[in-house]
């Protein structure tokens, strides 16, 4: 077996309508496909898809701090920052200047920890 890659990352969210609405509005994401009857939305990334899933009763993971988390590369950390501030977003972390990176982190609705990444060689991915 040979993988080739990430094609998608998933990322489980309480309430799947709260969420889109954060990822498309708050964030800027591209909403690809939005199916309430699955439980399901995806937001184009290149070169991966990000899909939220709501949970539910039995589902086989849950939303909530801990587990993965997404990083989002961004070309300003500081600019970033103040815009989600400017639109009620709270910064939980930094952002903080590492030694190849700068970084924040805020978390979605669902408390899903949500990175805003800059590497200091200017490339992502």
């Amino acid at each position: 077996m040979e993988i080739r890659g990430v094609d998608f990352v998933v990322h489980y969210v309480p309430n799947l309508e709260e969420a889109v609405s954060f990822y498309r509005d708050t964030l800027g994401l591209k909403l690809e496909l939005h199916n309430p009857d699955w439980n399901w939305a995806e937001f184009s990334l290149p070169p991966i898809t990000l899909v939220l899933f709501g949970t539910y009763p039995g589902a086989p993971l849950t939303n909530g701090k801990g587990g993965t988390g997404l990083a989002l590369a961004v070309d300003d950390i500081d600019d970033a920052v103040q815009e989600l501030s400017r639109n009620g977003v709270d910064v939980e972390w930094g952002p903080n200047e590492l030694s190849t990176c700068q970084v924040a982190m805020i978390t979605d609705p669902g408390g899903n920890p949500i990175f805003l990444h800059k590497r200091k060689d200017g490339s992502w991915g």
